[in-house]
């Protein structure tokens, strides 16, 4: 364990660039699937929004106020869904215990890293139930 902390303490600006061209990655799909699958445009901004927040290689705690819009919108465009809204209050519950004990906010960039990978999974999985309920309708225009 020893020998990776201290390998990734010594390649801090491999370690960066690479969370940086990871969440570039989570951002050039969301931004497919938005403008070619004419999805949405709101889960392409929560995922920009916390993207955003995350890829600076120094985030201090007064940084987390960028997290607010991205959730609030998440919530609101959701309509209030109750697991969308519990699992943002927890986010930001994290937000204000995390930063107390170790590993000093590690659980943030966890908390964020899994809501824009569950956003983005929404964004697939939108996609291929439009494509499936387009080839059934297909399907059924040849059956006629």
């Amino acid at each position: 364990m020893g020998l990776i902390v201290a390998t990734l303490t010594a390649q801090y600006r491999v370690v960066q660039h690479t969370y940086v061209l990871y969440i570039l990655l989570i951002l050039a799909m969301s931004a497919l699937l938005t403008l070619r699958a004419k999805q949405p445009k709101e889960p392409f901004f929560i995922i920009t929004g916390l993207g955003m927040m995350l890829t600076p290689n120094i985030l201090w705690y007064h940084h987390y106020v960028f997290m607010l819009l991205p959730l609030l919108v998440w919530m609101g465009w959701s309509g209030l869904d109750a697991s969308v809204v519990a699992w943002c209050c927890i986010g930001l519950l994290t937000v204000q215990i995390d930063r107390r004990f170790p590993p000093y906010g590690l659980m943030i960039h966890i908390f964020s890293n899994i809501s824009m990978w569950i956003v983005l999974f929404w964004q697939i999985r939108q996609f291929y139930s439009r494509k499936t309920e387009g080839e059934l309708m297909l399907s059924q225009q040849n059956n006629l």
